[in-house]
């Protein structure tokens, strides 16, 4: 019985694998017909060119993938039925039905993006990408990605294409670093159509703009720009990408700064250029960890501050959208230079120290252009869009971890502005807003406490800038801001289901130390809304919450502070259950409060 049961197995798998072999070849001999219609000027059909797409992809899955054994017999059926001697016999058909797309259907936006996707899946599997970069055809795509060869990357393609260059390029310099080994050469030679590029923008440049075809310069530098961001993408280790950015210095960034310049109003150039020069800041995969004798990573961050401040400048000077464009034509790219500083600051490849110690200020001006950026977005439309919340606070928090001197001296008005809205998002209902606004918060009570309860004298620490007096200021100015935010966020921890209760409860402490009147008062108004009989038990649960916790804001102090709020919030519900009470009611306003 367990023979028969096996034999019916091996049975029904040599059935399956007929019936699929049967189908691919009818397929394939179907596609070569097609694609030999399509090379003379014979128009193709798009359903059935998607249905070609289909079939290659499943085949790929089955018998292409990597870790999947190879099954002889269906080799065995392609070669005697067309040819195809092996796997790379195979691939081949694969690599020249994606070429063939490539020329002729790149107008049609869904096939085409399933064609880079086959192509983006083969460059991936190590095995395929190792076979496929031997192909005399794959060679020729790296040897050959010019406008003149491929219309998709010329100038004249319209911007939906484009969208897709990105990936494409992901998908052949992946190819091109399998065999790399650090051959400038290699490199070179595959970056030459670009190459091309830059030089006939650069010589555009520098001519008188009368006679020149704006709209054409325009998709020429989105092109670029879509380019080469798919290059960085894929250049993840740091040879790679070290000739990459010699490449790029000084002539291509050289053009981003220049387009900023020219047409900071248009959406999908902006789009295009800020968002290379986030990808160029960001540190994959430590590949900005330069030589000790480099200086890119300055050189990358003094580019990237000209081009945000530049930006910032002229955007600022934009007369206002329809609030319907807002988003589009202001906010996305406001983000996106939220993100680009945030990866500059956050990588940890930039030595800040050496700007300030040698008169550079261009990390103080892109912190000045950050804050003017924010600024000039209406509070009613801050948390409206996730990507620009998400980028103001995570940017915010690398400032006030590196840069906390640099808050202490803005103005107070900008400063309690900060507050209120760290104090909106610690209580927001979006994960890495809350996580990123209460590390912000917990940063700026620490350096508050030590400032406010040692009185000790600004610090000055050699190439940063000085401590100032500004947020001190600030806080006597508008005494309640502080007590509003402890109010608002045990409210939150209380009676809300918040789920970044570790991060909330990190500042609390801190907020509790310089503001125990409040906690008090806050306490004492909680407390009287439940029946005499209930008070002793809230008045354990508040002792318990400050049980083993000292005057200080050390690690290990708020370590003991988070252990003992888990417990109080446990201990509250219990005697909240035992009342007749329906609901708790948090405090209303600190004004009260205070009064």
């Amino acid at each position: 019985m367990p023979i028969t049961f096996l034999s019916n197995i091996q049975n029904s798998f040599i059935i399956d694998t007929f019936f699929t072999c049967y189908f691919s070849i009818r397929a394939l001999k179907l596609l070569e017909v097609s694609d030999e219609r399509l090379a003379a000027g014979v128009s193709g059909n798009l359903h059935l060119e998607e249905a070609f797409l289909y079939v290659l992809e499943q085949f790929r899955k089955t018998y292409v993938c990597e870790h999947i054994q190879k099954i002889s017999l269906v080799y065995e059926v392609l070669k005697k039925n067309l040819g195809l001697q092996d796997e790379n016999a195979l691939l081949t058909v694969f690599v020249r039905k994606i070429i063939t797309n490539l020329k002729f259907w790149w107008r049609e936006e869904r096939l085409f993006d399933a064609t880079l996707a086959l192509l983006n899946e083969l460059s991936l599997g190590y095995s395929a990408a190792r076979r496929i970069i031997s192909l005399p055809d794959i060679q020729l795509l790296l040897n050959n990605h010019t406008g003149e060869c491929f219309e998709f990357l010329s100038s004249i393609a319209d911007l939906n294409a484009m969208h897709s260059r990105t990936m494409f390029y992901v998908s052949i310099t992946r190819l091109m670093c399998v065999d790399f080994n650090d051959d400038e050469s290699t490199f070179l030679s595959f970056m030459q159509p670009l190459s091309d590029n830059v030089r006939q923008i650069c010589d555009v440049f520098a001519m008188s703009t009368t006679g020149v075809d704006q709209e054409q310069v325009k998709r020429a530098v989105i092109g670029l720009c879509r380019d080469i961001r798919g290059i960085a993408i894929a250049c993840h280790m740091k040879s790679v990408y070290s000739m990459l950015f010699d490449w790029l210095y000084p002539n291509v960034f050289n053009i981003m700064l220049r387009s900023v310049e020219l047409w900071a109003d248009c959406s999908t150039v902006m789009s295009a250029v800020l968002k290379l020069l986030v990808e160029l800041c960001q540190n994959r995969q430590q590949r900005l960890q330069f030589e000790m004798s480099s200086c890119s990573a300055v050189l990358l961050f003094r580019e990237a501050s000209k081009i945000i401040c530049s930006f910032g400048e002229r955007l600022l000077a934009l007369p206002e959208v329809a609030p319907e464009n807002a988003y589009k034509e202001r906010y996305k790219h406001i983000a996106s230079c939220f993100s680009a500083l945030k990866m500059s600051l956050s990588g940890g490849y930039v030595p800040f120290g050496v700007f300030r110690l040698y008169g550079d200020t261009c990390l103080q001006e892109a912190l000045s252009t950050f804050m003017k950026l924010f600024m000039a977005i209406p509070s009613q439309d801050f948390h409206s869009y996730q990507k620009v919340t998400q980028s103001f606070y995570s940017l915010l928090e690398c400032v006030a971890f590196d840069n906390i001197a640099y808050l202490s001296n803005v103005q107070p008005e900008l400063f309690i502005t900060i507050l209120k809205y760290i104090q909106e998002g610690a209580v927001s209902l979006d994960g890495p807003v809350v996580n990123a606004s209460c590390a912000t918060l917990d940063i700026l009570l620490n350096y508050l406490y030590r400032r406010i309860t040692q009185n000790t004298h600004p610090r000055v620490h050699v190439g940063s800038e000085p401590e100032g007096e500004e947020c001190i200021r600030a806080l006597e100015a508008h005494p309640t801001v502080l007590s509003e935010t402890l109010v608002v966020m045990l409210d939150a921890l209380l009676f809300d289901e918040v789920k970044c209760r570790w991060s909330m409860s990190r500042p609390l402490l801190g907020l509790i130390l310089l503001q125990e009147s409040a906690f008090q008062q806050w306490k004492m108004e909680l407390i009287a809304q439940y029946p005499q009989e209930k008070r002793a038990s809230f008045e354990e649960a508040f002792t318990g919450l400050m049980d083993g916790v000292d005057r200080n804001l050390s690690v290990r102090n708020k370590d003991i502070f988070t252990q003992n709020l888990v417990l109080f919030r446990k201990r509250m519900y219990e005697v909240i259950r035992g009342t007749s009470t329906p609901v708790i009611q948090p405090v209303q306003s600190t004004s009260d409060m205070m009064s």
